[in-house]
């Protein structure tokens, strides 16, 4: 059955759509795929992208650029270059909060979160719907895509995203995109599916081809993506069969260059009083028409760098148009520095603008290349080609910097895509029909997710409530000790006096204080995660990549626990996600379960232990004292009388324990407590075999349910990431 795929590009400067249909026969054995130029919206060429960019007009409907060019003045409510990484707009999170926004929103795009109704927000979401119904609902765009579905059973639609963006930022990005016309699940009357892509898989997919053609042996081919907002890198194999590095940076796109385009010309303006009063009254009338001055910059800047330089003009409203040279554009690339403009007109984290601090953009351009060759570089990988994409890859500077730091690439080594405006859109319409290519390996791997990992984690779960009853007895039995001989020392009047203290410090706040600064304590979380868990999860993948031919992954590259690169057969790729950082944040996870669910149930036998042994301690200095004629037996019947000194000394029953509790009351003198040495102390501690007692308090259904749940969504989202990688090999087998 014939499917469709649409890869939308929605990006910061320009969108653009690619649209693709196989008749169900897997990628690798099917002719040349073959793409529809869809033309979009507002425009009358096919196969070209549309600025990011959209305002209503006096009757109140949604208009694209030309409109907007065309009459500022009257065109309210511009909005353009709106993309932004959701999780800048969200304000600070906690770990643990952006775990439970993750997992829940991965569950139910459509739930609400306090954190993301924050006015910046919503402002980011209301864009993106609106602009995302206005192409996908254009009675022309939708007809084209309507003829070109016929005889299809579905309509797959992937959206691109930064590869630096986190998984929240993908989540709540897709959440927005739920809310659009391609969340309703039908698409003209076919049924729709939305998925999420990085965009750099996305270029990796569209021009690996190019990568093979007279690629030196042993090296591989960077693909670098510069866009409006973001910069992406990937590093592909000599045969292209998977990624080796990926990176990128969120904030470094040429969109400040727009913005240094627009200060020029207001900067200009000002030279003449009447026009900049009259460009003030239309700003005060219109306040968005800003918006059209910077779309109209913008396409000054790509006229620059085009066959059509000689014409570049920036053309707002009724004023003067000025042309603007590629000189005048290259001085402002070297010259100006662009944190503060972002600062300015974007609103960046603080965090960024300092880190870029009064550097340029070729300066800035030039670090970011040189540090990720370094990086590569220390990975072992050596760059055979370059391959340039990205519209803005069209500038000279960009070409010319890569080539200052990668000299040692002449002639060919550095080339530029032919067809810059497309390569994500047509990888993203790719990256549905590669998972066609994988669905039976993702069928099985889902059944893995929801049965395997809960029932290993399950099987494991002994293991390791094993390792930490061991851990928190000895932090108890510390515990016990020190206040035991701060007893004896006189730091507390009476044994009741020692249990109070005893109990405070085993509250669990105290109690959680210690044991996170117990290195035995977090080696036997990161050890059952890495070691025991991962472990053995990866021996269950590692069946399924057998079933599947692969059976040269070893079960290091399928712990996702474990740092170090992923090897398939002769080829080696680093995992895209920070490993250390994810075990850091995992066992973080699971000291927070320990927190939350075992340390009160640990907690509540642990004082009931605690009372036993005061009791016992007391006991045995009552036996230690009737062992001393004289001051012992005085103390004795100081304490409790001598009626109950007789019944004691005549085995009378139920005496020892009733003397025994005035002498947990009672404030003894120095030398009483000096009776009660630490090996005699420890030895009642081990008659009261506290490991055990925390053991059987420890394995409880709820806690074990606990555990499971709170970790299963976290390690298959690992899971889900190294297969994604692994499945680049299945699909070119």
């Amino acid at each position: 059955m014939k499917k469709a795929y649409i890869g939308y590009d929605l990006g910061d400067g320009e969108t653009i759509t690619d649209f693709v249909v196989l008749d169900g026969v897997p990628s690798r054995q099917a002719p040349k795929t073959v793409f529809v130029s869809m033309t979009m919206p507002d425009c009358n060429t096919p196969g070209q992208a549309i600025p990011t960019a959209f305002g209503y007009n006096e009757e109140g409907a949604l208009v694209f650029t030309s409109s907007i060019l065309a009459d500022p003045e009257c065109v309210k409510n511009i909005r353009a270059n709106f993309k932004r990484r959701p999780t800048d707009l969200i304000g600070p999170v906690s770990p643990e909060r952006r775990e439970e926004m993750l997992n829940t929103l991965s569950k139910d795009p459509d739930a609400r979160f306090p954190e993301l109704e924050t006015r910046e927000l919503q402002d980011f979401q209301e864009a993106v719907v609106a602009y995302t119904d206005g192409i996908f609902k254009d009675p022309k765009y939708s007809e084209t895509v309507r003829g070109a579905t016929l005889g299809c059973s579905e309509i797959i639609i992937t959206a691109g995203h930064p590869t630096r963006w986190d998984d929240l930022d993908v989540a709540i990005y897709k959440s927005i995109l739920g809310r659009s016309c391609l969340g309703s699940g039908a698409y003209l009357g076919l049924k729709m599916t939305l998925m999420m892509a990085a965009e750099s898989r996305a270029a990796y997919l569209y021009i690996k081809d190019s990568a093979n053609a007279s690629l030196p042996k042993g090296t591989c081919a960077l693909l670098i993506d510069v866009g409006s907002s973001t910069i992406d890198l990937t590093a592909m194999s000599a045969d292209s069969r998977n990624h080796q590095y990926n990176s990128g940076n969120n904030y470094l796109g040429v969109r400040s260059i727009d913005y240094m385009i627009r200060d020029w010309y207001l900067g200009k303006l000002r030279e003449d009083e009447d026009d900049w009063m009259d460009f003030q009254t239309l700003i005060e009338s219109n306040p968005t028409a800003d918006k059209a001055l910077t779309l109209s910059c913008r396409m000054a800047k790509e006229a620059v760098y085009s066959i059509a330089a000689m014409k570049s003009r920036i053309s707002f409203a009724d004023f003067t148009t000025m042309k603007i040279t590629q000189e005048t554009v290259n001085d402002l690339i070297k010259t100006m520095p662009i944190g503060p403009v972002l600062d300015n007109y974007i609103g960046i984290p603080q965090a960024q603008v300092q880190a870029m601090g009064k550097k340029t953009w070729a300066q800035l351009f030039k670090e970011f290349m040189r540090d990720q060759k370094a990086q590569m570089t220390a990975q072992k990988l050596t760059v055979g080609r370059i391959i340039l994409t990205g519209s803005a890859s069209k500038m000279p500077i960009v070409g010319e910097i890569v080539r200052e730091v990668y000299p040692e690439l002449s002639g060919q080594g550095v080339i530029s895509d032919m067809n810059p405006s497309r390569s994500i859109s047509m990888g993203l319409a790719l990256v549905g029909t590669s998972e066609e290519t994988t669905r039976e390996l993702e069928d099985k791997l889902n059944a893995i997710l929801e049965k395997d990992v809960p029932e290993i984690i399950d099987q494991d779960i002994p293991e390791l409530f094993s390792s930490l009853s061991g851990v928190i007895s000895k932090v108890v039995r510390r515990i016990i000790l020190r206040c035991a001989a701060d007893w004896r020392k006189g730091v507390y009047d009476t044994l009741d006096d020692m249990t109070a203290a005893i109990e405070r410090e085993c509250s669990k706040e105290k109690l959680n204080v210690l044991l996170n600064k117990d290195t035995k304590y977090q080696e036997a979380l990161r050890h059952w995660m890495v070691d025991v868990v991962s472990q053995d999860i990866a021996k269950r993948l590692q069946a399924l990549c057998n079933e599947f031919g692969m059976e040269n992954i070893s079960l290091n590259d399928l712990n996702v626990m474990k740092v170090g690169s992923v090897n398939v057969g002769t080829i080696s790729f680093n995992p895209v996600e920070d490993v250390m950082s994810i075990v850091s944040n995992v066992v973080s996870l699971l000291a927070g379960i320990v927190t939350a669910v075992i340390l009160p149930t640990v907690l509540g036998i642990v004082i009931g232990i605690i009372g036993i042994i005061s009791l016992d301690l007391a006991l045995l200095l009552l036996s230690l004292l009737m062992l001393i004629p004289g001051w012992g037996w005085a103390l004795i019947i100081a304490i409790a009388g001598y009626a109950a000194w007789k019944l004691v000394k005549e085995g009378a029953a139920g005496a020892k324990e009733a003397v025994a509790k005035k002498i947990q009351s009672a404030k003894l003198p120095t030398r009483a407590r000096k009776l009660l040495t630490d090996q005699k102390i420890a030895n009642k501690l081990d008659e009261a075999n506290l490991d055990q007692k925390v053991l059987d308090s420890l394995d409880t259904p709820e806690c074990r349910q606990k555990v499971a749940e709170s970790l299963t969504d976290n390690l298959n989202r690992q899971i889900v990431k190294r297969m994604e990688n692994i499945k680049y090999f299945i699909q070119n087998k």
